[in-house]
């Protein structure tokens, strides 16, 4: 039987107090609309809860999709959805071995025409270290992806991740100030201040913001 194993570390709902985690539900390729999932158990409730989820995918046709699992608050409140695409092979013997994989900067330039990297040992599943040189990027963001190559010379979706590149040529300056603001940005200096100990070169911590409705917020570090 063909099933998808999606482990979810982490799903927070969106409230000001940190509400509990009370349930969840999970959707394939189109969104039924909140409650209307197929639920899931998220175990002991808390505003943090980690659980695996076991997605049946024998009904699915051949090709690319992907699944999404969202969460609901003790107030019935539901967050916003995480997404992940997968693929169902027509294959029905084990996995093909990963062989080789590749990475490349803000433009795909099509399957095999990336930078190659070493996956070491060849398995159905592998663990590597990549080391992507930045020296020639322009100041500003950009992103990564990496994607990999089975046995059989198939490549799979790649996976990317943004990053932001500082136009400082010298060490960067402690932190001195930090803001959030809602959906529409006011400009530099007209967000909400946040409290940060200053100065600071390093700053981790978590934040309880008035997230009322599904919206997203943006927190702005300014460097002195």
């Amino acid at each position: 039987m063909k099933k998808l194993i999606w482990y979810l570390l982490c799903l927070c709902t969106y409230t000001a107090q940190g509400q509990n985690i009370t349930a969840a539900e999970y959707f394939i390729d189109i969104d039924p609309g909140n409650g209307n999932g197929i639920a899931l158990s998220v175990g002991t409730n808390g505003s943090t809860v980690n659980f695996v989820a076991a997605v049946p995918a024998t009904s699915l046709s051949t090709g690319f999709h992907f699944v999404a699992i969202r969460t609901k608050d003790a107030d019935g409140k539901w967050g916003l959805f995480e997404a992940r695409g997968f693929y169902i092979s027509t294959a029905t013997n084990n996995s093909v071995n990963i062989a080789a994989a590749e990475y490349f900067i803000d433009t795909d330039p099509g399957n095999g025409n990336g930078t190659s990297l070493n996956v070491g040992t060849a398995g159905t599943a592998v663990n590597f270290v990549a080391a992507v040189p930045a020296s020639s990027l322009s100041a500003g963001f950009h992103f990564v992806a990496i994607r990999t190559k089975d046995a059989d010379g198939k490549w799979a979706m790649f996976e990317n991740r943004g990053f932001y590149i500082s136009g400082q040529t010298t060490n960067v300056a402690d932190f001195v100030a930090a803001e959030y603001f809602f959906n529409t940005d006011p400009g530099v200096g007209n967000g909400t201040a946040v409290a940060i100990p200053l100065p600071i070169s390093t700053y981790t911590d978590s934040l309880v913001l008035p997230l009322g409705s599904c919206q997203w917020a943006t927190i702005v570090l300014s460097s002195g």
